[in-house]
């Protein structure tokens, strides 16, 4: 490099780093960011919401179908409901793993695909479990870190047994089968970005 273009390089780059322009454009990008993680957080929320909403019309709709019998299984259901509500309790999980937004909803296309595999009836005494356990599943195959089973069932209210016990379960109900194709998950993405809840 010549003197003359070392000279304006450093001139450019002293000028820049003192000057109220830089500061200002260093602001724009902060609150930029900013906004960004606040869309992003809303955009999570909004779907949370409306994963749990949507969850619950399909258990509304089998409940006039099946006239509020309870559908009883020997490996979800819960003979009493937990006392936070389903929304919150998706939340809780949300938060405490810091799971990505697409596990959430590929664990929501792992139970659609077992429900219509198995004729399985969603009702609000097994939905609990079967969130919690394809969140897990959904986690451990969509998420580079590892999962850590124990404190995943402490976060989930469920001994580590338990977990475990369902997590074969269910990988042996699903063939141990877990990609879905992108058009598939933009699909419920697209879905539950629009969906009001």
């Amino acid at each position: 490099m010549d003197e003359q273009n070392e000279q304006s390089l450093s001139y450019n780059a002293d000028n820049s780093l003192n000057s109220k322009e830089t500061d200002t454009t260093l602001s724009s990008i902060g609150n930029s960011f900013e906004n960004q993680k606040q869309t992003s957080r809303n955009i999570k929320n909004h779907i949370i919401s409306a994963i749990a909403s949507n969850l619950r019309d399909i258990i509304e709709e089998n409940k006039k179908i099946y006239h509020n019998t309870p559908l009883r299984d020997n490996i979800f259901y819960l003979e009493h409901l937990p006392p936070i509500s389903l929304e919150n309790y998706i939340r809780h999980l949300v938060i405490y793993t810091n799971m990505n937004i697409s596990s959430l909803i590929l664990s929501v296309i792992y139970i659609d695909q077992y429900c219509e595999k198995y004729r399985y009836v969603l009702s609000m005494n097994n939905i609990y479990r079967l969130i919690l356990i394809f969140v897990f599943i959904s986690m451990k195959y969509n998420e580079d870190t590892i999962v850590n089973a124990k404190a995943y069932a402490q976060i989930a209210g469920v001994s580590v047994e338990d977990l475990l016990i369902l997590e074969f379960r269910m990988c042996e109900a699903l063939d141990f089968n877990f990609y879905v194709k992108s058009e598939c998950y933009q699909q419920y993405y697209v879905y539950f970005c629009k969906f009001s809840p």
